[in-house]
């Protein structure tokens, strides 16, 4: 049992380790925001993947498989969660942030060296 354990959380560790969906959205934030929130949202992602992993692994799943209402409460609450997330990135495209341009602490000390 702990050998199939074992090998079915190495797979999962082998695909949670490659670039995905959520390395773009830490990439995001992180040049967006700066180190500190992209650490938080990256320590998030890591967390929730690792519980996601370890519930499949343990065969939590098959539960959620067996009483199908609450996978549809799931599948809703988390197409509104994407919902959600769409209107709020359709609320900052429409914007216009054009006139102020933050600049990092390390641009703006290399600007005055250049100039």
């Amino acid at each position: 049992m702990w050998r199939d354990l074992l090998l079915v959380y190495g797979a999962y560790v082998l695909t949670a380790g490659s670039p995905g969906p959520s390395t773009m959205g830490i990439m995001g934030v992180a040049m967006r925001d700066g180190r500190r929130p992209a650490a938080a949202m990256a320590a998030g992602v890591v967390t929730t993947s690792f519980a996601w992993g370890l519930i499949a692994a343990m065969g939590l799943a098959t539960l959620i498989v067996r009483y199908a209402q609450a996978l549809v409460l799931l599948k809703i609450a988390g197409g509104a969660y994407l919902l959600w997330h769409a209107f709020k990135s359709a609320q900052s495209a429409m914007r216009s942030d054009t006139g102020s341009v933050p600049v990092a602490a390390g641009e703006a000390r290399f600007a005055s060296v250049r100039s």
